[in-house]
């Protein structure tokens, strides 16, 4: 009889884990999709549709809402803003449904430069209290600006700090965000990590920020102290 409750408290305990687990699985971020997640306004253009997708069999609670996007060095900061409107800020879907929403831009309609905002979409499913809530959420980029509009990144300052490593000032004087994927410099040969660094990286238009990267031999940062400065080179480039 012993061993019996024994056994019972045993697969007791195996059922509440793997409820536990089926219940943390369907609240993964794959739980619900958001697509685009990416947009590019391009004036005259003044709107742009949006996806989302339920991909459970319950029903979700999902908040949206806009974000005004500002760069300061590696930080992003986020304010609220009335250049973009969503028309439904809360949608309640289905279990394995989806639904298109649009997002209208309403500020100038002359711009000297691009714009940044954040889509936010929060899944708010599981209750509103931080005790019993999972709150997961997509951040989608949305940038207007006009036809002509284009990046003009340069090096703004630079500096040695000791070995392979270097501290380099990055500018966008451009009127149109810069990808940082796959840029180097020409002369130096970056290291895997500071690649990485690299690859999701983006400096807004008018922004500038500050890098610390590694070469893979020390010598090269000693050619371009003599050179005549540090020289970028743009994905494409020898």
């Amino acid at each position: 009889m012993h061993l019996s409750w024994k056994l019972l408290a045993f697969v007791a305990i195996l059922i509440s884990q793997f409820t536990l687990h089926d219940r943390a699985l369907a609240e993964t971020p794959l739980a619900y999709s958001l697509e685009p997640m990416q947009a590019e306004f391009i004036l005259p253009n003044l709107s742009q549709s949006f996806t989302l997708r339920n991909l459970t069999e319950v029903p979700r609670n999902l908040r949206i809402e806009v974000l005004d996007r500002r760069q300061d060095g590696e930080r992003e900061i986020n304010r609220k803003t009335s250049e973009l409107r969503v028309l439904e800020s809360r949608i309640q879907l289905p279990p394995e449904s989806s639904k298109t929403f649009l997002v209208e831009y309403r500020g100038p309609k002359e711009l000297k430069l691009e714009r940044a905002y954040r889509l936010i979409v929060t899944d708010e499913t599981l209750g509103t209290s931080t005790k019993d809530s999972l709150r997961l959420s997509y951040r989608a980029s949305i940038f207007v600006r006009e036809q002509a509009h284009a990046p003009d990144l340069f090096v703004r300052s630079w500096k040695s700090t000791g070995g392979a490593r270097f501290e380099v000032v990055l500018k966008n004087r451009g009127k149109v965000r810069q990808a940082l994927a796959g840029l180097g410099f020409q002369g130096l040969e970056l290291v895997k990590d500071s690649v990485r660094s690299l690859e999701a990286g983006v400096l807004l238009a008018g922004a500038e920020r500050k890098l610390n990267l590694e070469v893979t031999d020390p010598h090269q940062i000693e050619a371009a102290k003599t050179a005549s400065g540090l020289v970028l080179r743009f994905p494409g480039e020898n």
